[in-house]
């Protein structure tokens, strides 16, 4: 979401009012939705689901091949996907 929303600003503008925030932000549905995530036991990262350095070539190459990616708002190259990773960690 982060990084959608540094290159499409405003992009999370709606998912902000469906979690009762109106006129919210993209930092406001990002913090929302982290905030969720922790709620419900997700907000430890990758490493606590042993997820290891390691393992990043493969997921980037996994996500990589996975349609989805280029249905995201905004483009993502594979370096983006890293990034991702990385920083999800």
């Amino acid at each position: 979401m982060d990084l959608n929303a540094a290159r499409k600003p405003g992009l999370y503008a709606r998912v902000a009012e469906s979690m009762g925030i109106p006129g919210g932000t993209d930092a406001q549905a990002i913090a929302a939705v982290r905030k969720l995530l922790r709620d419900i036991g997700l907000g430890e990262g990758l490493r606590a689901h042993e997820v290891r350095d390691a393992d990043l070539d493969a997921l980037v190459a996994q996500a990589w091949e996975d349609p989805c990616h280029r249905t995201n708002p905004v483009p993502v190259t594979r370096e983006d996907l890293r990034r991702l990773y990385q920083s999800a960690m």
